[in-house]
């Protein structure tokens, strides 16, 4: 990390900093095509092979993170690359669903990123890296959104979410296990910038509440009216208390997200997709479940 904050600081740097993450980028590539993918599920393989990816994973978030964070716009394409790099699942032999597994690193990239972002109100960041980013979709050819390619259900069948290797599975205590365990591995990643539980906390789920808005839109611009929403910002809340918490995690957005160009720059829009959240939120068996 410390070469990359050296690197940001001086413009003279840029090459270097350019070459250092696509390298980094490129290694964590080429590990996840190497990394044989499951041919059944296997509770302690799978849970290796989640560990595994994190492991694989662990030295490019942290460059990332720091470039959210310190950096400036013109750095951000390095973001949007690793993205645009990792979330492309290639071809390979094997049950769809466990090749989906390896878009897990992309995703964990979109929760550190999106957060120390977020810390820093770096709103175009964000609008870019869930609304505007793409991935090739090998199956079909196509650049479809990220965000439809990278989310909690597509990475990992729900089905297995009670095998991630966390204390805490599926139950009526925690019905959002997946969002849960990326909790506790985003505390202690984005403990430097965010050493205070309560920050942090506020800005999982603010930064979860703008992961949910988006992926509705985009369900909308995809014509796929979604049930669910990635997001479990809400779920940890007392249920009379949700109104509350959407006007509080809502206030002072509006403005922030329409200029930094989310819902294409419409409050119309902007009003028609929080009125669409706010009905999926009148069930909470919507929600990841």
């Amino acid at each position: 990390m410390a070469t990359v904050k050296r690197y940001l600081v001086e413009t003279k740097y840029r090459i270097r900093l350019h070459d250092l993450i696509y390298d980094e980028i490129e290694r964590v590539w080429q590990e996840l095509l190497i990394t044989p993918v499951l041919d059944h599920f296997d509770a302690s393989e799978f849970q290796k092979q989640i560990k595994q990816y994190e492991a694989i994973a662990e030295k490019l978030l942290k460059m990332l993170t720091v470039i959210a964070y310190h950096g400036e716009e013109e750095y951000y394409y390095l973001i949007y690359r690793a993205i645009e790099r990792l979330g492309a699942i290639y071809r390979q032999t094997g049950d769809s669903e466990f090749l989906n597994l390896k878009g897990y690193i992309a995703l964990l990239i979109l929760y550190s990123v999106g957060i120390s972002g977020l810390s820093k109100k770096k709103y175009k960041l964000l609008s870019t890296l869930l609304s505007k980013t793409q991935v090739r979709d090998f199956t079909t050819e196509d650049n479809i959104s990220a965000l439809v390619k990278i989310n909690i259900f597509t990475v990992i069948n729900h089905n297995y979410y009670r095998y991630l290797p966390f204390p805490f599975p599926f139950s009526e205590t925690n019905p959002v296990p997946f969002n849960n365990y990326l909790y506790s591995l985003m505390r202690p990643l984005l403990s430097h910038i965010l050493p205070d539980e309560f920050d942090f906390t506020r800005l999982f789920d603010r930064f979860e509440f703008l992961l949910s808005v988006t992926f509705y839109d985009i369900g909308e611009q995809y014509s796929q009216h979604y049930f669910l929403l990635p997001g479990c910002y809400l779920v940890r809340k007392p249920k009379d208390r949700w109104d509350e918490m959407y006007e509080e995690l809502l206030k002072g957005f509006e403005s922030d997200l329409i200029k930094a160009g989310f819902f294409d720059g419409d409050p119309k829009r902007f009003i028609e997709v929080m009125g669409g959240v706010k009905n999926l939120l009148n069930d909470k068996a919507r929600l990841n479940l």
